[in-house]
C-alpha cells in the first residue's frame, strides 16, 4: 500500500515530497566545487515540484511539448533556449543561422541559473514580466554539437498560460 509523503512524515498534508540524494557520501562539501555540485543536484530535484513540465499552444492552435525533453516530459529540452537546473541548452543566436549552446560553458563548479520561466512557475515572478522563451529546431535532427545550424521558435507566456492556465504556486 503506497502512502503519501505527508502521511509517512505526519505533516497533515503540508509536505509536498522528499528528495532522496542516494548516498550522501557521494557528495563532497570540502570544496566550493563539491558544494556547488551538491546544490545543483538538490535544486534540480526540488525544481520538479514546480517546473520543467509545461506545454504551450503553438501557432497551429495545438498543444505542444517542444520545450520539454522526451520521453519523460519532466525536464526542459536540450533545445530550449534558456538554461535551468532542469535542463535547457541556453542556445545563443549567432545571427548567421547557427546557435551555440551555453551549457557547454557550465560545469559542476558553477551554479546553474533559474530561467524566468522557472521563477514564474515557482510563483516568484508575475507572468507580466516573463519575456518570450524559445527553442531551436536543428537543421540536422542528429546534431548534438556545441554550435549547430537551426531555426528558432519563440513562445510567449500567453501561449503557456493558454495551455496550462495561470500558474498558482500552492505550497
Amino acid at each position: 500500500n503506497f502512502l503519501e509523503a505527508d502521511e509517512i512524515y505526519g505533516s497533515l498534508g503540508k509536505l509536498k515530497g522528499i528528495v532522496v540524494m542516494n548516498n550522501i557520501n557521494d557528495y563532497s562539501i570540502d570544496s566550493s566545487r563539491g558544494a556547488t555540485h551538491l546544490m545543483n543536484t538538490l535544486l534540480h530535484e526540488m525544481m520538479h515540484q514546480w517546473s520543467g513540465a509545461v506545454k504551450f499552444i503553438n501557432d497551429k492552435g495545438e498543444i505542444d511539448s517542444s520545450l520539454l525533453r522526451a520521453p519523460d516530459l519532466l525536464h526542459w529540452s536540450f533545445y530550449a533556449g534558456f538554461l535551468s537546473p532542469l535542463g535547457g541548452g541556453g542556445w545563443q543566436d549567432n545571427k548567421n543561422g547557427t546557435f551555440t549552446s551555453l551549457i557547454s560553458q557550465i560545469d559542476d563548479s558553477m551554479k546553474k541559473p533559474l530561467a524566468d520561466l522557472d521563477l514564474y512557475l515557482m510563483g516568484l515572478l508575475p507572468y507580466q514580466v516573463v519575456g518570450p522563451a524559445y527553442y531551436i529546431i536543428p537543421d540536422n535532427p542528429l546534431a548534438s554539437w556545441n554550435t549547430i545550424f537551426a531555426t528558432s521558435t519563440a513562445i510567449t507566456i500567453d501561449q503557456i498560460i493558454s495551455a496550462n492556465g495561470k500558474w498558482r504556486c500552492n505550497i
